[in-house]
């Protein structure tokens, strides 16, 4: 079964590269790909949507404060260049939180994430930065022990 996904960024070269990201992984299917929440919100609310990609710093309303609007929050992952945002977007139950520019690797932990919270139950996944990122100096290691098989096919 394939996971729908909603993709909300104001940039559209920020949308190409998710959409793009999205492509090499068959798991997934883009539905819509857009540039504001208020196009978002009715394909969120016919409930088809299973992982939403939404960026913070977007206009009139930001991607932080339209999550806030929702009665059913959708497993999110927050894209964004801006760090200080973190702990908002987990405080919301984010299931992951990219800071841009992110790699394909890092966007498949999200992904996975999102899958092993989904078939488990388990809490959303670790900030990135606590298990080592560019603030510690350290190597980022995988955050969740699940995997897609394509992920690691992706990686070979």
């Amino acid at each position: 079964m394939k996971l729908k996904v909603l993709i909300v960024d104001d940039e559209p070269l920020a949308r190409r590269i998710i959409e793009g990201y999205c492509s090499h992984l068959s798991d997934l299917e883009v539905i819509a790909s857009v540039a504001d929440v208020f196009i978002a919100r009715p394909v969120l609310e016919s409930g088809k949507v299973d992982l939403l990609f939404i960026d913070i710093n977007m206009p009139v309303l930001n991607g932080i404060n339209f999550i806030r609007t929702l009665s059913e929050k959708p497993f999110t992952v927050f894209t964004t260049a801006y760090k200080e945002y973190a702990h908002e977007a987990f405080d919301l139950a984010a299931t992951d939180y990219l800071l841009k520019p992110f790699s394909l690797e890092r966007f498949i932990r999200a992904v996975e994430c999102r899958c092993a919270r989904a078939t488990n139950g388990s809490p959303p996944c670790p900030r990135p930065f606590m298990s080592g990122s560019a603030t510690t100096g350290r190597r980022p290691q995988p955050v969740c022990g699940w995997e897609m098989p394509l992920a690691r096919a992706a990686r070979r």
